[in-house]
């Protein structure tokens, strides 16, 4: 790893100081156990200099898909916990999404998904790890969306509403996108 974060491990400058980790390890497995159903789940580890470390930023998630004739049903469940040094605010991530997608015929496809992520925050983490003062904050995003394809044309619109959002209590977001996309 690079020792600016963001930095691609290829960029020129300073000489690597290791000051945003040593490595990353990731580990996935997928697979298709009975025809129409795909599973996988995967793990990743960044670790970081131990003398200034208390946890090392890490993720995981596994997900599950099933697709019988035009219907296609999924679930997925992630987390993730950013770097924490002694002393700081500690924060991770739960998420669970799922949604249904069903193609009605040829030209046309709808679909409704829900995510529900999980803010874990504490003000105060001592040197030995003991969390206080903890919240959560929960962020719902619901999504519709459906496409229909005429000609070398694709027409679409997606909605996304969100309750929470950015994870601020009361605040609401909903967007909607229109798009037309052209095969030649």
């Amino acid at each position: 790893m690079n020792g600016a974060a963001g930095d691609s491990a290829k960029s020129g400058g300073a000489h690597e100081t290791k000051a945003v980790g040593d490595d990353t390890t990731q580990y996935k497995l997928t697979a298709s156990p009975i025809d129409g159903l795909s599973i996988g789940a995967d793990y990743m580890i960044a670790n970081g200099p131990k003398n200034l470390t208390l946890y090392e930023e890490e993720s995981a998630g596994a997900f599950a898909k099933y697709v019988t004739g035009p219907v296609s049903i999924g679930y997925a469940r992630t987390g993730y916990q950013p770097v924490t040094n002694p002393g700081d605010t500690t924060t991770n991530y739960e998420s669970d999404m799922y949604g249904i997608q069903l193609a009605v015929n040829d030209a046309l496809t709808v679909s409704y998904s829900q995510e529900e992520f999980t803010k874990h925050t504490s003000t105060a983490l001592s040197n030995a790890g003991v969390l206080t003062a903890a919240t959560n904050i929960d962020m719902e995003v619901t999504h519709v969306q459906a496409a229909y394809v005429v000609g070398g044309a694709t027409l679409g619109v997606a909605i996304a509403d969100t309750d929470n959002d950015d994870f601020t209590t009361g605040q609401e977001a909903k967007v909607t996108t229109f798009s037309v996309a052209m095969a030649f």
